[in-house]
């Protein structure tokens, strides 16, 4: 087998490609190495391997995710399996309820080893290749820090496949915002923003743009911590930019200016993101533009049309989001300089938050509840 960095044009994809041959026929395939040492790669020739949507089962009856193969008549594969160290026995799960679904599938409340709570979720057969899920849980793999939310391991020996992460009892940000609105203080609100700015400082440090930051797309733990979820979208790359295919869905009224006109992401395209979710706390949890249509809103924002201020905002701080929506990238700050804004300038962004009421009543009770219904795209 040969192996083959990538060109300086495929350098922010940060893959490899390995090609084989085989009786005067080359195979070629693209393999993401994001953290080789989680992985075991095999190369399969065998044409009686039976294929499905939950892969090949391969000698032994052990599963392997099919990474690429050249077309659906080759049986020579590329496939994949986990390393011990994340593969987890579906026979330690024991479901209690289902807390939210989505598109690609369904998330359910589990005891791992019938001593920790943990959040399984699981795919849909057919809303989710193969290959995505290597690409997703290559990243979940790659990255921890306390204010991401932790992924504890996948299991691949059974259909569905599922990916088991840490559980977030208050379930995703924009649904604990509603349901909190006028309860919350805005000493709370800001702790919230400069969780999910140290979360998202981290992925800018680790060469990681997230594409899909939003309140929905965050969740509410223990102590009202927030983390960062949902990496369907997040790449790894070298040089702070990535340009997605023609036709890519994207969250719209999210987005920076440079992303619906040329597909183009960076870390400055997140921070622009980052402004939006600070803005949805400030608002307790309202819909950005929400007045206006995908296509009125990439024209209005075009013209420089940008987000009102919030009434639990002062107007200092809400030029600070303000500096996340400039057009200019050389103009708009970094994660870092968000998160040193947001740690050391409290009492000039919110200059008269200095006594806050407590909590009500209705959030002191919230640990009280039955475990908040979760949108599943918070675990992507």
């Amino acid at each position: 087998m040969l192996g083959r960095k990538n060109s300086k044009q495929e350098k922010s994809k940060a893959k490899l490609s390995f090609c084989w041959r085989k009786q005067n026929s080359e195979h070629c395939a693209v393999y993401n190495p994001a953290h080789t040492t989680d992985w075991q790669l095999f190369v399969y020739t065998d044409r009686k391997l039976p294929i499905s949507a939950g892969g090949v089962v391969g000698p032994g009856g052990t599963r392997y995710l099919v990474l690429l193969r050249k077309s659906p008549a080759d049986k020579t594969l590329i496939l994949l399996k986990p390393s011990r160290k994340w593969e987890i026995d579906p026979t330690h799960l024991t479901f209690v309820q289902e807390i939210g679904s989505g598109q690609f599938g369904v998330v359910k409340l589990a005891s791992w080893q019938g001593t920790r709570k943990v959040a399984v979720k699981m795919i849909r057969e057919g809303m989710m290749s193969e290959e995505d899920f290597v690409e997703e849980a290559q990243v979940l793999m790659k990255i921890s820090h306390p204010k991401l939310v932790q992924l504890l391991g996948v299991s691949t020996q059974q259909v569905p496949i599922v990916l088991v992460f840490e559980f977030m009892e208050h379930g995703s940000l924009n649904d604990f915002l509603r349901r909190n609105r006028g309860t919350l203080t805005r000493s709370t609100a800001l702790g919230m923003c400069q969780d999910v700015c140290e979360g998202m400082e981290y992925l800018e440090a680790s060469n990681f743009i997230h594409r899909d930051l939003a309140a929905r797309n965050c969740l509410v733990g223990e102590s009202f911590v927030v983390k960062v979820s949902d990496f369907g979208m997040t790449r790894f790359v070298l040089d702070d930019q990535y340009t997605s295919s023609s036709g890519t869905k994207f969250p719209v009224k999210w987005s920076a200016p440079e992303v619906f006109r040329y597909g183009r992401y960076s870390s400055k395209s997140d921070v622009w993101s980052y402004g939006v979710l600070v803005w949805e706390v400030f608002s307790e949890g309202k819909t950005p533009f929400e007045h206006l249509s995908n296509a009125d809103a990439v024209e209005e924002i075009s013209n420089g049309l940008r987000l009102f201020k919030p009434k639990m905002a002062s107007e200092k701080f809400y030029q600070f989001m303000n500096s996340c929506w400039q057009e200019i990238s050389v103009v708009k700050p970094q994660m870092l300089l968000c998160c040193c804004l947001l740690h050391t300038a409290k009492d000039y962004l919110l200059p008269y938050a200095s006594k806050e009421q407590p909590l009500l009543e209705a959030e002191q009770n919230i640990a009280g509840k039955k475990p908040a219904e979760t949108d599943c795209a918070a675990y992507d």
